[in-house]
């Protein structure tokens, strides 16, 4: 990263005084003790614009640097085919065998070694994992084209992995499949599944920024905040029901509907600064006091620093409902008109600790060293036009109206008082409609070649994204825009 503050001679350049005689110059090299003279510091003047010596600046900035080298090796041996057959079809089967490993080899230059920058302090990196898994799969048909089954299907799978770093977990699936007419598909699965950490939680490089954080007295402090991979992490194991229905009631439409709840224990994630703080200062938990550092100014305990490493939280507990509608009509020739519809509804987001529970579903703001949430209703869809060599497109991105943090209480609230440390001016964040414009033209060239022209307006009508006071970028930089209307132009050459 280059421009980057030295923390520790920033200072010295800054506390400047006049010698004997009468030049600026820095303390250190002014005063009257010649041990703590440093030839290099140049006195910085902080007012107004463009008054920097580039001595002075070149003394406490530079750039800092972080390599790693991350190396896998895999074997693996994998078996798949028909077994043999029942009444309703053949029963298909996979079985296999894999080893990885995964190793990650870094250095970074010796101001962050101290982290000594004002940010993006990198750090020597070192680890490795090895795993060795297993599998065995199988679908098996139980009915076909039978009064009461067009089809009917069980599937399933099991497997066992083992991690030189967390030990051996084991894993599986079962599902159905049922068209009891046509038209119609109901399907069900039932898991349990894991995610192992990888290499940068396990093993990442420590960084460092200073953050805003905001006390439980309401004070702003801009510690700094440390983050980096925890090599103590475990897979996080996750239990999952999934439900839909899939409908073809005309010809060139076709309808779905999932909904799935899945509950995650060990969830690895960060939890945030801003929530470490929380968590300690209003819960008093001992695991999250332990990640800062407080400095006593003797009215309040000051946060100076905010350690905010990967953790295999309690629980994450996610239920929605998955929508989907493709509609393809023709118009005549070689003309179409397409649509598709695809939308997500987010019933719960819930974050589970030694503390409670928050549910962050609906939160479409961002607070900085906080948690992030996720709308209620995300919907994208496209308009397509097909014309022989013409196509055109116009897509649109709904995000529905949220909180800024649900955490925090506004004044439409139940519970807001003026005087709380809890309660903001504002805690709305307004829905949000993107949308995006394309055509393009294909040239057939022969012989399967061809060349095609297309452009495109991304974010057509520009809307301004929803104000964040909290967020470090004024938005949710997750959700929203933040770059306006910008258009794009191109060739695609095939052959």
């Amino acid at each position: 990263m280059a421009n980057n503050r030295i923390q520790a001679l920033f200072p010295l350049a800054v506390d400047a005084v006049r010698n004997g005689a009468g030049q600026i110059v820095c303390r250190i090299n002014g005063d009257a003790d010649p041990t703590n003279d440093n030839a290099a510091c140049i006195p910085i003047n902080l007012f107004g614009e463009n008054q920097w010596d580039p001595r002075a600046k070149d003394f406490f900035y530079g750039t800092g640097w972080q390599n790693a080298t991350i190396t896998q090796n895999v074997a693996a041996a994998n078996l798949r085919g028909d077994v043999f057959s029942t009444w309703a079809g053949p029963v298909s089967v996979a079985a296999g065998f894999e080893w990885r490993r995964d190793s990650i080899r870094g250095d970074a230059d010796p101001i962050s070694l101290a982290n000594g920058w004002y940010v993006g302090n990198g750090s020597a990196v070192s680890g490795r994992v090895t795993v060795k898994e297993g599998y065995f799969e199988a679908a098996v048909p139980l009915a076909k084209d039978l009064p009461f089954a067009r089809n009917l299907e069980l599937n399933g799978a099991i497997r066992l992995t083992d991690y030189s770093t967390s030990g051996s977990v084991t894993t599986w699936k079962g599902g159905v499949i049922y068209d009891p007419v046509e038209g119609l598909r109901i399907r069900a699965t039932r898991s349990r599944d894991i995610r192992a950490p990888n290499l940068l939680e396990l093993f990442g490089s420590t960084s460092s920024v200073s953050s805003r954080i905001v006390d439980a007295t309401g004070v702003q402090d801009l510690p700094r905040v440390f983050t980096g991979g925890n090599p103590l992490l475990k897979p996080e194991i996750a239990d999952t029901w999934t439900a839909g229905v899939v409908l073809s009631p005309l010809r060139g439409l076709r309808l779905s509907a999932d909904y799935y709840d899945i509950k995650i224990k060990d969830a690895i994630s960060q939890v945030g600064a801003q929530t470490i703080v929380d968590r300690c200062q209003t819960a008093n938990v001992p695991e999250f006091c332990a990640l800062i550092t407080f400095e006593d100014t003797g009215t309040r305990q000051k946060v100076v620093e905010v350690r905010n490493p990967w953790l295999n939280l309690n629980t994450l507990i996610v239920r929605g409902v998955d929508i989907e509608a493709d509609y393809r009509l023709a118009l005549g020739g070689d003309q179409t008109l397409g649509f598709r519809l695809l939308g997500s509804y987010i019933k719960d987001l819930i974050t589970v600790d030694t503390v409670g529970s928050i549910n962050r579903a609906g939160q479409t703001g961002v607070q900085t060293g906080a948690q992030p949430g996720l709308p209620r209703w995300t919907l994208n869809g496209t308009i397509t036009y097909d014309a022989g060599p013409f196509s055109a497109n116009l897509q649109a991105r709904y995000i529905s109206a949220g909180k800024m943090d649900v955490t925090l209480i506004g004044p439409t609230d139940k519970g807001y008082g003026t005087d709380l440390p809890n309660s903001i001016s504002d805690n709305h964040i307004e829905a949000m409609l993107y949308l995006d414009l394309g055509m393009s033209y294909r040239f057939d060239l022969g012989n399967s070649r061809n060349v095609q022209l297309y452009t495109a307006v991304k974010n057509l009508t520009n809307p301004t994204p929803p104000v964040n006071v909290y967020s470090g970028s004024g938005t949710n930089p997750f959700l929203f825009d933040m770059v306006g209307r910008r258009f794009v132009m191109g060739v695609r050459l095939a052959y």
